[in-house]
């Protein structure tokens, strides 16, 4: 990642690019070429709000020249999806992936491959809406395909396992989970080696297995192990390693040790700035738990500037309906909820019971759980009417879906 001052001449010349480009006419293929390096660049800088408008000018224009069903806009088409999914739009991402899906459909067996991946991109954004069970059929298809095309040895079976128990994990069904990681493990082992990076994600998923399951030194251990294989790989200041980093410290924040949880976090924050820059949506991830751990030892005002330039970061680059957007406003609510603050908490829970409720179906965890916040404030400031119509709409919404954020 080139740094700051780079990252901005880089960007001013892709933006000449595409005004000179656009000299020679809107259906040009060095326009087309130019929005789409600019997309990319935006992309990479996690700046997915301006990268949208470019995607949407660059699909355009393809389909203007090639039609709506050409096999040159799937792949673009999945890219889109991807950004919708993280921005939190996740009809939108669902109903473009679908157009690239049909597409790669169309010839299927030379595209199959695409079409395993759209499958299993598709099921992740669906089991996020809610439908568990039209997911597991999607993720199973992808599966069967990668077999065909691959056999069951191979490292990209190895990740449609890790995708398939993403999706378990998620269901709350852990035992299931567990089958498909260690599966995905001894693959990658015996087809990369020990120590792949790849081999080195399995161990993470397995420690959030353990980290959710409530064994803290297992937990650990699987990340260190993960850190261990990435800081060889990709020196002590790569980006893996801050991943690596910030899971320990959110794993030693879970374990009541705020002040190890800062060493870890703040180490990570120091890499990702300077290999991102200040404003990228991954040093807004970092900037929660700090802060989180900033609170836990009482420097409020820490917290409090933390979640904030958190919120900042992810609104300016991902937009208002983002879930990383969310978890950082619950994390600002509490910080006032635990302040005896509770005109602003409540302000911020019941924004995020409206977004979350735009956003997702009824039952799932980030509606109940802004009703629940809501709830337990309004019994906290003796409001019991609003705290028991907050209980009431719990009980009507029925049994918590399993599916997260």
């Amino acid at each position: 990642m080139p740094s700051p001052a780079a990252s901005e001449k880089i960007e001013d010349q892709l933006k000449a690019a595409v005004q000179t480009a656009e000299r020679l006419g809107r259906f040009n293929h060095r326009r087309m070429d130019a929005l789409e390096a600019l997309a990319d660049f935006y992309v990479q800088q996690g700046r997915l709000l301006e990268a949208e408008p470019l995607r949407l000018q660059f699909l355009a224009a393809k389909e203007k020249i090639y039609g709506p069903e050409h096999q040159c806009l799937a792949h673009p088409m999945a890219g889109l999806s991807r950004d919708y999914e993280t921005m939190g739009r996740f009809a939108e991402a669902e109903a473009v992936l679908l157009l690239a899906l049909k597409i790669h459909e169309r010839d299927a067996v030379q595209n199959s491959v695409q079409v395993a991946q759209d499958l299993e991109s598709l099921a992740r954004i669906i089991a996020r809406r809610g439908r568990a069970e039209e997911a597991d059929i999607h993720m199973k298809r992808a599966r069967k395909i990668t077999r065909i095309v691959f056999g069951e040895d191979n490292a990209s079976m190895g990740r449609v396992l890790l995708a398939q128990g993403d999706l378990e994990t998620a269901g709350g069904r852990p035992a299931a989970a567990r089958a498909h990681f260690e599966k995905a493990l001894d693959i990658f082992r015996r087809s990369l080696g020990e120590r792949h990076a790849e081999t080195a994600t399995v161990w993470v998923r397995l420690g959030h297995l353990e980290k959710a399951q409530g064994r803290a030194i297992e937990a650990e251990s699987l990340y260190q192990r993960a850190l261990g294989v990435h800081e060889r790989t990709e020196g002590a200041w790569g980006l893996s390693a801050a991943f690596d980093l910030l899971h320990l410290g959110v794993l030693y924040l879970a374990e009541g040790r705020p002040r190890r949880a800062l060493k870890a976090l703040e180490r990570a924050l120091a890499i990702r700035e300077n290999l991102l820059g200040p404003g990228h949506p991954q040093v807004a991830e970092t900037l929660g738990p700090l802060a989180e751990a900033h609170a836990a030892i009482h420097r409020f005002e820490r917290a409090e500037a933390g979640f904030l330039r958190a919120w900042e970061i992810y609104e300016r680059t991902y937009g208002p309906e983002s879930p990383d957007l969310f978890r950082t406003q619950s994390g600002l609510a509490a910080l006032y909820f635990e302040r005896a603050c509770y005109e602003e908490a409540d302000r911020l829970l019941t924004h995020l019971l409206r977004a979350a409720e735009r956003s997702y179906h009824p039952r799932h965890p980030m509606v109940r759980a802004a009703l629940t916040n809501l709830m337990i404030s309004y019994e906290t400031q003796d409001r019991g009417e609003e705290a028991e119509g907050m209980r009431r709409r719990l009980s009507e919404s029925g049994p918590v879906s399993a599916q997260a954020a």
